[in-house]
């Protein structure tokens, strides 16, 4: 969390915890600086700062931010992201939190909007800041077990090693990242059975996903140069999004 750290402002935070037009603004204030401690509380965030957090990650900083801004609004929508996600991860390391208003599952399914703005973001703010944030998600991938959840987990790894693998010219890794992404979503939907919502690649598999990950897809490639049998997978993946 190092990275992020260095990043957030107190007028970043100041912002965060008053999004929810600034109601109870210095108790999220004092949630989210706790989240960015040694010593965060884990599992289901409480209220105060999962509200603010939550809106901040609905933010769009390409429309919202004003001129000269566009990198703190993606910083400060990254830092939400990434406190939700750490949340998500560490569920089964706290106690659950008012469950029948705002369960885990619940939780966990909604997460995946979270990971394709965090992945939008980091994206946006260059290569060192989608290096960290790929390192996060590795991370929390080996924490989260939710089939609704992870697939979508391995598609934004997917997206954020994009470009070291081409830099790197590794074209028989970024082969089997590929497949793997594939089959991990091929395992969740034989595993979620009937629960699937559609048969769209991956957005079939959880019930609040239905768009922004074809734009998030077109960003990342349009980053990077690959090889053209690389490229035409990804693309095909963009179309079974699309394909009902």
């Amino acid at each position: 969390m190092d990275w992020i750290r260095e990043r957030a402002t107190p007028g970043m935070l100041q912002q965060i915890a008053e999004a929810d037009a600034g109601e109870d603004s210095e108790d999220h204030l004092t949630a989210i600086k706790l989240q960015l401690s040694t010593k965060p509380q884990k599992g289901l965030l409480h209220w105060t700062p999962r509200e603010v957090l939550e809106l901040t990650r609905w933010s769009q900083p390409e429309t919202d931010a004003p001129a000269g801004d566009l990198e703190a609004a993606h910083t400060k929508r990254l830092l939400a992201c990434a406190l939700l996600l750490i949340s998500a991860a560490t569920c089964s390391e706290g106690d659950t939190y008012d469950y029948a208003y705002y369960n885990e599952c619940t939780f966990l399914d909604s997460s995946a909007a979270t990971l394709r703005q965090f992945t939008g973001s980091a994206l946006a703010l260059g290569p060192k800041v989608a290096w960290y944030a790929l390192e996060l998600l590795l991370w929390f991938y080996e924490r989260v077990e939710h089939d609704s959840l992870t697939p979508f987990a391995a598609f934004c790894i997917l997206l954020l090693g994009l470009d070291p693998l081409s830099r790197n010219a590794q074209p028989q890794t970024l082969d089997e990242l590929i497949a793997w992404v594939d089959k991990q979503e091929s395992d969740a939907r034989q595993s979620l059975g009937d629960e699937v919502e559609t048969s769209r690649w991956l957005l079939g598999l959880n019930p609040y996903e239905s768009s922004g990950w074809v734009p998030l897809t077109t960003q990342a490639i349009e980053k990077v140069t690959l090889p053209v049998e690389h490229l035409e997978k990804i693309k095909n993946f963009i179309h079974r999004m699309q394909t009902l």
